[in-house]
């Protein structure tokens, strides 16, 4: 064989390997896309003060998916050896943990609270006014894990951060125990407590979400029966995570 028809032989090669590469990664893609539920997710931790200034206690609403017929077992505090001690805070879990079904998907909600401290006038200097205590809790669902972190945003009294609030979200399709077909419209409309960038994100039972960032965009390849469509807010700087679940029915 010539030393060309050898280049054309391995040129041909390494096109069919790439292709190869490329199937194998789209049918990965889509068997393991993260807006569907098919294992257990922390979804996100809902505070009610977010923001605070001087020693205060938070309430918070641990939010978890899981696949209908899987529960979590148990749930604990999280240390992130990442997080400096002085910003670390504990928290203390209630024992109020539920598993609510909605459609194919099981809702779990945890309550706790997490002491906040005083935080020296050094501290808020150091960090421009601003300083953001974390705090962490590990879930447990047979061999699966996940770990869930979030922050108290701690800032100077009469700071104009105390003034911000929860955004509203109403997801208007679908409907909640409404059928659907194999491809539906997801729409939801958000209402800013105030100016900030708002990361919005779709979780799903079955199929795949066109766009799972857009609060506009098409849910598609659904599954048949009982169905999950579930759409979470993560604000950037005030932390007033929500989130909207809806069940449907596909025939």
């Amino acid at each position: 064989m010539t030393t060309f028809h050898s280049m054309i032989l391995n040129v041909f090669r390494v096109k069919i390997f790439l292709i190869i590469c490329l199937l194998v990664l789209s049918c990965n893609e889509d068997e393991d896309r993260f807006e569907v539920i098919n294992k257990l997710r922390g979804v996100g931790i809902r505070a009610d003060k977010p923001v605070v200034s001087g020693a205060s206690t938070v309430n918070l609403e641990i939010i978890a998916l899981l696949p209908a017929g899987l529960t979590v077992d148990s749930s604990e505090i999280y240390i992130s050896d990442r997080t400096l001690k002085d910003l670390q805070l504990l928290i203390t879990l209630n024992n109020d943990a539920t598993h609510t079904q909605h459609g194919a998907l099981n809702l779990y909600q945890q309550t706790a609270t997490v002491a906040v401290p005083e935080v020296s006038k050094a501290y808020l200097a150091a960090f421009n006014g601003v300083v953001k205590l974390r705090y962490g809790v590990r879930l447990k669902a047979g061999n699966e894990e996940e770990i869930m972190v979030g922050d108290i945003v701690y800032v100077a009294e009469g700071s104009e951060a105390l003034s911000w609030g929860a955004h509203t979200i109403n997801v208007e399709t679908p409907a909640n125990g409404g059928t659907v077909s194999e491809t539906v419209n997801l729409k939801a409309v958000l209402t800013k407590a105030s100016d900030e960038i708002v990361k919005a994100s779709w979780f799903v039972s079955s199929g795949k979400v066109k766009n799972p960032k857009s609060l506009d965009t098409e849910w598609e390849e659904i599954g048949g029966g009982d169905q999950t469509v579930l759409l979470a807010v993560y604000p950037k700087k005030s932390r007033f995570f929500s989130y909207e679940i809806r069940s449907v029915v596909r025939p």
